[in-house]
């Protein structure tokens, strides 16, 4: 059973994305393991402790958010920010070829936040290119503005659109003919090639 886990584990190291991915996945298998272990031992009075404290954690504390290199490239802006800054920039002669990238993620989607280390290392290749981040969960009307579904199964989050001029020339995940998502590769080359910022 420990081979197994390992091998799992292995496989997971593998794919994943960023270390935090692997590391939210790394505690994930172990806090299952622990369960395991106690219901096999049938040690219930450690089991009856053991789930409460869990979900009590689960639920009061959230994902820490990066905070390392590069994470202050990329702006938190809110939505009446984002329609000044970005949809409305054809208006502003300064900007008139100005490119952006915007993040779309949601406070209850893990995932925004375990990729934000590989965010802040495609803003740090490309420091011209201004990087914002948008907590989609929170504004509707703008999530269905860009076509982007709020759903808790949905597999758009987070969206990364790259925009030029206020509008959209880019999009990941893209969005296929029949609302069909295509599926991302989350490293920093296939997101510069997606958005078109190879030669920024």
């Amino acid at each position: 059973m420990l081979a197994m886990l390992v091998l799992v584990l292995v496989m997971r190291w593998y794919r994943s994305a960023t270390m935090d991915i692997f590391y939210a996945d790394l505690f994930f298998f172990a806090k299952l393991g622990i369960l395991v272990l106690l219901y096999m031992i049938q040690n219930y009075s450690y089991l009856a402790i053991y789930v409460p404290l869990i979900l009590v954690v689960s639920f009061m504390y959230d994902q820490p958010i990066y905070s390392g290199k590069g994470a202050g490239l990329i702006k938190w802006v809110t939505p009446a920010l984002f329609d000044k800054l970005v949809l409305n920039s054809e208006n502003n002669a300064a900007s008139a070829k100005s490119k952006s990238v915007t993040i779309m993620t949601a406070s209850w989607n893990p995932l925004g936040n375990q990729l934000t280390p590989l965010f802040a290392q495609l803003a740090l290749k490309h420091p011209s290119v201004p990087f914002y981040r948008l907590d989609i969960g929170k504004a509707p009307a703008v999530a269905e503005q860009l076509r982007i579904s709020l759903d808790g199964s949905s597999k758009q989050l987070p969206t990364l659109i790259m925009f030029e001029s206020g509008k959209e020339k880019a999009r990941i995940p893209q969005i296929l003919r029949d609302s069909f998502l295509s599926t991302p590769t989350w490293s920093v080359e296939a997101l510069e090639v997606g958005l078109g910022l190879r030669g920024q």
